[in-house]
């Protein structure tokens, strides 16, 4: 397990949209905020009711899988 000094490992966030684009790990936050811009193609499909956005965020291990983090 990657632990930080501060005792907290680093974060990683993944958004799935119609394709997945993760953000840059942030280390030593016990909660880590992305200022991060994603920009997602839409293909000129309409956002509807049933348009769903995934967000999955995991302490980034650099050795073994990553785990998901739970609040």
């Amino acid at each position: 397990m990657s632990v930080s000094n501060c005792g907290f490992r680093p974060s990683k966030c993944s958004i799935i949209f119609n394709e997945k684009k993760k953000t840059k790990s942030i280390d030593s936050e016990l909660n880590p905020v992305w200022n991060e811009i994603l920009e997602f193609d839409l293909k000129g499909i309409p956002l509807d009711i049933s348009s769903s956005l995934q967000i999955v965020v995991k302490d980034f291990e650099t050795l073994g899988q990553n785990k998901y983090v739970d609040h």
